[in-house]
């Protein structure tokens, strides 16, 4: 066996006989042994929290992934509702669009209300998708709260929901728009 011993800032190795270290690994193992007799009698509780972050990592997966998939189904059927909403009304008054084209009227001049009115649908959409979202937090947070235990993840602060609130409302008034764009375009070639 060998030993390390400083010498004037330089270490140096020497052999140690068996005896002094089969010594000293007993008394090691003796000082090793009372520490953990010692902890042990002073623990009365582990918390560990692997297993609540392998279920909330497994959770976070399964909710991102069923939200992207039910993110695209709304954001689909909104698209398809609000070109449809918009076509009716433009074939509606077919009659004073005709007016109007005669009168020399542009086609945006034609069609920026019913874009208008595409992205407020999209608005009022999101900001309605926002609010039951707030609720629901509020009423799941009990819940959330005895399921994560120690990790403070609620309560939600509110500038994240309005950073939320604002692109929510930002990505319903495109949809809106892009709708309500698509339906005029088709509607009136």
């Amino acid at each position: 066996a060998r030993e390390v011993l400083p010498y004037r800032g330089v270490y140096r190795v020497e052999r140690v006989g068996k005896e002094r270290c089969a010594g000293e690994k007993r008394r090691a193992l003796r000082v090793r042994r009372r520490v953990v007799d010692y902890l042990l009698k002073r623990v009365e509780e582990v918390v560990y929290q692997e297993d609540v972050i392998n279920a909330l990592t497994g959770w976070t997966r399964g909710v991102r992934i069923a939200g992207v998939a039910l993110l695209s189904f709304l954001s689909a059927t909104s698209m398809l509702i609000i070109l449809i909403i918009i076509g009716l009304k433009i074939s509606s008054r077919k009659v004073e669009i005709e007016i109007l084209r005669l009168l020399g009227a542009t086609n945006w001049y034609i069609i920026g209300p019913y874009i208008l009115e595409g992205v407020f649908y999209g608005v009022l959409g999101a900001f309605f998708a926002w609010g039951a979202a707030y609720v629901l937090i509020l009423y799941t947070t009990p819940f959330l709260i005895s399921f994560l235990g120690e990790i403070p993840l609620i309560p939600i602060p509110f500038v994240f929901m309005a950073m939320l609130l604002a692109g929510l409302l930002i990505f319903g008034a495109v949809i809106g728009s892009l709708a309500s764009l698509i339906a005029a375009r088709r509607f009136l070639r």
